[in-house]
């Protein structure tokens, strides 16, 4: 049977340092005198390039105080996974004391390794999973020109130093500066060289080819003297230690640490993954090391796993989740701190409960809420303060198989059947709302959805899980 999603009318929707992660040498990090040479006098050669200088007069990526381009960030979430809170991590940072026997970051703290010269951002959690899904795409972080491209090396599946390049794209920019995207996805280059691209536009998907311990992105920066650059900057004199640039590169700069969850997920065992489970630690990298024994269709009685990807998290900070029957009635609450165990502030964990569902426990969707409180990180050193997120996450019991829908939706509601679903709701200003059926989706006369609403509707069958 062909699987539909039926619109019976135009709906106007509003948009809604653990081991070090690449062993490097010169033949991988480091762009080749020729090709940075055939860089510098690549923008003659381009119109697109020229027009786009002379009406913008490089005004629209300068920074103000310097004379170079300003950086969106280099990645993109695939359609598949846009359901997610978050899909990444910020391993490490650039060496700034590199060649002197020790290493540290822009912010004086270590996050980084001996020699390092980019930014290495991990996909997370179940990289590997991630990574086989095609789940992110990196992107370019500014309008510029390809200047190189490699992506036939095959082995994207690199946990360790075998002595293979890493896939990779390069893009000359307009001060001379030139990014690099390393370890991507072989065969999965979306552009060519000499091609004008813009900020944003999708490269390639995420891989760990090359010397990787794992699927990450390695973005780089050289300017046009030929030197390292970190785009990161402090505004806080004393917890500054950039010595390559004098200001930060990015159009809107993260913060050092950015405490939050990336995703909730239902299982039925305790998963493996790289890093930390609770307080037990999965030293391997390597794919064959990951299971994550994910599920979304249980039965009554049966134990439900729930598991929250965690990054940059204090110990201290808590956990509150709260499992909802279709009825609305909470039927589970769990209070957790993130670790009594560990100390300090935690690059990642994976952090897993559990709980029986009761043997009469209502057929259709559930609803897991997940509320996070957190120390909000200061990069200029000024006070935390104690913030929340909330999170949620939908499972079922059993699987209704057809659900007629007539209410008004004001906040968050999930509906997930195995055959079809037909609505005349009417979804409010705030509301977020997802409909996923395995066969039909049909939005009738009177479906209403108001501006300011999130509103996604996804084929999928029950126990689909990204």
């Amino acid at each position: 049977m062909m699987k539909k999603l039926i619109f019976s009318l135009v709906v106007w929707l509003i948009p809604f340092l653990i081991l070090s992660q690449e062993m490097n040498d010169n033949f991988t990090e480091r762009l080749s005198q020729e090709i940075y040479e055939k860089a510098r006098n690549a923008y003659s050669q381009v119109p697109e390039f020229l027009k786009w200088q002379s009406e913008n007069g490089y005004v629209k990526q300068r920074s103000l105080n310097a004379n170079h381009v300003l950086f969106s960030w280099p990645m993109r979430v695939n359609s598949n996974y846009d359901d997610i809170p978050n899909y990444y991590m910020i391993q490490n940072y650039v060496d700034q004391t590199w060649g002197n026997g020790s290493s540290d970051d822009w912010r004086c703290s270590g996050r980084t390794y001996e020699g390092h010269e980019g930014l290495d951002i991990n996909l997370f959690p179940f990289w590997w999973r991630m990574k086989d899904n095609d789940n992110v795409f990196a992107a370019a972080a500014a309008p510029g020109i390809v200047i190189s491209v490699e992506d036939g090396i095959n082995n994207d599946d690199n946990c360790a130093n075998d002595g293979m390049g890493a896939n990779h794209i390069a893009i000359l920019h307009a001060d001379s500066t030139i990014t690099r995207y390393l370890h991507i996805k072989t065969g999965s280059a979306l552009v060519q060289v000499d091609q004008y691209v813009e900020e944003g536009k999708l490269l390639c998907h995420i891989a760990s080819s090359g010397r990787s311990s794992n699927p990450h992105l390695h973005f780089d920066v050289r300017n046009k003297n030929n030197d390292w650059i970190e785009p990161f900057f402090s505004t806080n004199p004393s917890l500054e230690c950039n010595i390559r640039n004098t200001d930060s590169w990015w159009q809107n700069q993260k913060k050092f640490y950015e405490p939050q969850i990336n995703r909730v997920m239902t299982h039925n065992s305790i998963p493996a993954l790289q890093g930390y489970v609770n307080i037990g630690y999965n030293n391997s990298f390597c794919k064959n090391h990951e299971n994550a024994t994910t599920q979304n269709q249980f039965s009554a009685g049966q134990k439900v796993y729930v598991g929250a990807a965690i990054h940059d998290a204090l110990n201290t900070d808590s956990l509150k989740i709260t499992v909802t029957d279709p009825l609305g009635n909470v039927y589970i609450t769990i209070n957790k701190s993130v670790s009594t165990d560990l100390v300090g502030r935690i690059p990642r964990m994976y952090r897993v409960e559990s709980f029986d569902l009761p043997v009469n426990a209502v057929t259709g969707t559930h609803t897991i809420t997940l509320n996070y409180k957190y120390a909000s990180w200061q990069d200029n050193g000024g006070p935390s303060f104690i913030s929340t997120k909330t999170y949620v996450h939908y499972f079922t019991v059993g699987c209704t198989t057809n659900k007629v829908l007539i209410s008004t939706v004001s906040g968050r509601a999930g509906h997930i059947v195995s055959n079809s679903i037909s609505s005349t709701q009417t979804l409010n200003v705030g509301a977020n709302t997802i409909y996923q059926s395995g066969n039909y989706i049909d939005l009738k006369p009177g479906f209403t959805a108001t501006a300011g609403t999130t509103f996604k509707a996804k084929i999928r069958g029950c126990d689909y899980c990204d």
